[in-house]
């Protein structure tokens, strides 16, 4: 606060009055800051100040008292448990015993059947979607270099053209293509 600015209403105009009482340590004596009492806030016009707004300035408010300790003797009492000079934990033992006993259960091969198929699959999902944005990477990559795209998509065109005219324009060829296309599909598909 500047040497001019003047204190909000409401506020304290000394900033010792907002301050608690210190104890003061030679004579151990609560020592009072000095209060100054606080203008009240001017009413606006149209409005009744309501009995709520006089009492709490007319008033200091006081803190609530605390509320007793709980008396349920479950939460009252204390456990003490001593501690074991010679024990060294033994949480280890604990866990190889366990999957000792599971494996000799074969518990685990029956869940590694339950779950193999389903394991297989989002294994397979997985890399999937790994193989696609990695194509994808190398497709934006080459659609960024000059003149690419127009070669490669020049060079399909003179493939298929290629193809069509050794393949498709004589009904023999157009049948040994068809025929080598199904084969190719049943060695795919293990039909």
């Amino acid at each position: 606060m500047g040497p001019t600015d003047e204190p909000l209403s409401g506020a304290p105009a000394d900033p010792t009055a907002a301050v608690p009482p210190a104890m003061d340590a030679e004579a151990k004596t609560v020592v009072d800051p000095v209060v100054v009492p606080q203008s009240e806030p001017e009413p606006v016009a149209g409005s009744e100040p309501t009995d709520a707004l006089h009492d709490a300035s007319a008033e200091p408010a006081t803190a609530p008292d605390p509320m007793p300790p709980s008396q349920d003797p479950a939460i009252a009492s204390t456990v003490s448990i001593p501690a074991e000079e010679t024990s060294e934990g033994g949480e280890w033992d604990l866990l190889t015993g366990k999957l000792r006993d599971w494996m000799a259960n074969n518990e685990l091969n029956e869940i590694w059947e339950k779950t193999q198929t389903p394991a297989k699959l989002v294994g397979l999902l997985i890399l999937v979607i790994v193989v696609l944005q990695i194509y994808s990477g190398i497709l934006n990559t080459i659609e960024k270099l000059p003149l690419a795209p127009g070669l490669l998509e020049l060079a399909g065109v003179i493939w298929l053209a290629r193809f069509a005219l050794q393949n498709l324009v004589r009904s023999g060829d157009r049948k040994q293509a068809l025929d080598g296309l199904r084969n190719l599909w049943g060695k795919v598909t293990g039909r």
